[in-house]
């Protein structure tokens, strides 16, 4: 008579397969959902938490996000002039988040263009620079702006001229000077600064200024201050008089 104990041994082994098998199929499908978590490993895993991203088989933040402490996650990167609270937070490769404005603003050789984004400041005077963009610090030497002069150029602001590649402030009148150091309305004669015809200096303001003179004469300040009192002399004795009738 056959013996039915080798078939029950294959049926066993046969079962003890599938559910192996089986939970093999159900622990890969949770993994599979589950994914790897932040700095998790993802050789053969996906990672799951929001804008990560996979590098060097570790899950991390992806290049427009960064990791924020609280809640922990990963947040996308902070657009120019918005509240950021550390460094690394600035969607601009070329800003930082500026740690006492608490705002990400171009880093120190760079400018804010119109666009909103950062782009490299002007080193040198003469230089070409962007007439159409608002930025007062587009160009780096102290003292110069970007400014339309046949081209647009890197040029010292009105009341500075230029001396081997610095700003200095223009030159008042009566001082020593060489040829386009002087104020407006001032040129440089016999090495001193002299205003033009119809200007004269007005020393009430700094620096020094040539401005047009209408030939209007003022009184003197002594004149000024002995006129008053003459005519307050002339009511005085008219009173005076008025009562001794």
């Amino acid at each position: 008579m056959y013996s039915s104990v080798p078939a029950k041994k294959e049926a066993k082994n046969l079962l003890a397969r599938f559910v192996g098998i089986w939970m093999v199929f159900v622990i890969f499908i949770a993994v599979g959902v589950e994914g790897a978590p932040y700095d998790g490993n993802c050789t053969t895993e996906s990672c799951t938490e929001e804008n990560n991203a996979c590098s060097n088989d570790t899950c991390i933040c992806n290049p427009e996000s960064f990791r924020r402490a609280s809640p922990p996650s990963c947040v996308k990167k902070i657009e120019l002039n918005a509240v950021c609270m550390e460094g690394d937070e600035c969607a601009d490769t070329l800003a930082i988040c500026d740690l006492h404005k608490l705002k990400c603003l171009c880093t120190q050789r760079y400018f804010e263009k119109n666009d909103g984004t950062c782009a490299a400041r002007i080193n040198y005077l003469e230089h070409t620079c962007d007439a159409t963009q608002s930025a007062s610090d587009q160009c780096i030497p102290t003292n110069s702006e970007c400014r339309m002069d046949g081209t647009a150029r890197c040029l010292c602001k009105t009341t500075y001229y230029a001396f081997r590649r610095v700003c200095r402030i223009r030159k008042s009148p009566n001082a020593s000077c060489r040829t386009n150091q002087c104020v407006i309305h001032a040129k440089c004669t016999n090495d001193s600064c002299k205003c033009d015809a119809d200007y004269e200096a007005t020393p009430i303001i700094s620096p020094t200024m040539c401005s047009y003179s209408s030939g209007v004469k003022f009184a003197a300040l002594p004149y000024m201050y002995v006129v008053p009192f003459l005519v307050s002399m002339l009511f005085f004795f008219a009173e005076c008089l008025l009562m001794l009738k």
